[in-house]
């Protein structure tokens, strides 16, 4: 053999092997997808339930209490939700994502169970508003991470499938606790809600894996950022459709009954029909066909104009069929 044909050490040293890419399939990322769904399930899906328990506070538990002040515990779990991934960003990136798991499923645990013995609006609001929503800061932005990490042409596919779990954690969630609440009461209704959170974010921490390749070095806060004009534009804009779009998530039931459209009982199944229709409008953006034709600002724009005109409606609405 000549010495061209000999591929010497020196030679193989220098070959560099491609970086491998989302595996864009398989059994392995198809499990972080259900991991990730649960994320949402127990993140989105428990924000869009609140509702339900501002309607039960209302006739019962708490009735002396204002409704600025009970809705005040579901603001504070929403706002901790979202403001928490200014952090867990960040810490996500770095490659801290096990520890996020961890600690955002313990706190979620927590809350729960310390909701269940709480008896007045303080106990309430440190368990179920602050401690509930630390935990589902923890998880809401990893939720989103995770689909991009395993996928590529199917990451529309994955990524509806994720975002959905908040519309069916949205129908569970309050149906459950509407149904349990007169035939368990009130604590053991939380302890049995605290129970499908531990089999479900059991389930994401046993199969969610940190996503494999290079890690992007990133500073804590991007200042730079602040000087793109357009993503300025673009976040105050994300800023102002979240301020009202849980609102009706959230005063529905209590509108529905102080304007003696329906009684409460009834007027907490709002909540689950409205989770329930969520979970279409959460698929559709995912959809390529669609995505592809309008792009993701402009189908923005259309579900904030359609929202904003439904919720004028409201006052057109004089029965329950309307509402």
């Amino acid at each position: 053999m000549t010495p061209e044909g000999v591929l010497s050490s020196d030679s193989s040293a220098n070959i560099k092997l491609e970086p491998q890419g989302p595996p864009n399939g398989g059994l392995k990322a198809w499990l972080q997808i259900l991991g990730a769904f649960f994320l949402y399930f127990n993140t989105w899906g428990i924000v869009s339930s609140y509702g339900t328990y501002e309607r039960h506070y209302e006739d019962s538990y708490l009735r002396k209490g204002g409704s600025f002040e009970l809705s005040t515990i579901g603001s504070v779990q929403a706002f901790m939700m979202v403001f928490l991934g200014f952090i867990a960003g960040p810490i996500f990136d770095k490659g801290y994502f096990p520890h996020l798991l961890r600690f955002g499923t313990l706190m979620i645990l927590l809350g729960t169970i310390t909701q269940a013995f709480s008896k007045s609006y303080w106990e309430l609001l440190l368990s179920q508003g602050l401690c509930v929503g630390i935990g589902m800061g923890c998880l809401a932005v990893p939720a989103l991470a995770i689909p991009p990490a395993w996928f590529t042409t199917k990451m529309p596919i994955a990524n509806g499938i994720v975002v959905s779990a908040g519309g069916f954690g949205g129908v569970i969630y309050p149906i459950m606790v509407r149904c349990l609440i007169p035939e368990v009461g009130f604590k053991w209704t939380c302890l049995c809600v605290a129970l499908i959170i531990l089999i479900t974010l059991g389930i994401s921490n046993i199969v969610l894996r940190t996503p494999a390749g290079p890690r992007p070095k990133r500073s804590f806060l991007d200042r730079t950022a602040f000087t793109d004009v357009p993503y300025v534009l673009f976040v105050l804009g994300c800023v102002f459709t979240f301020l009202g779009l849980y609102t009706t998530f959230l005063h529905i039931a209590a509108y529905a009954t102080q304007e003696h459209i329906t009684n409460s009982k009834v007027a907490s199944f709002l909540v689950a029909i409205m989770n329930g229709a969520s979970v279409f409008g959460r698929i559709l953006p995912n959809v390529p066909a669609v995505t592809n034709r309008l792009g993701p600002l402009n189908m923005e724009t259309v579900g904030v104009t359609s929202l904003a005109i439904i919720v004028f409606c409201w006052n057109a609405g004089p029965n329950f069929a309307g509402l």
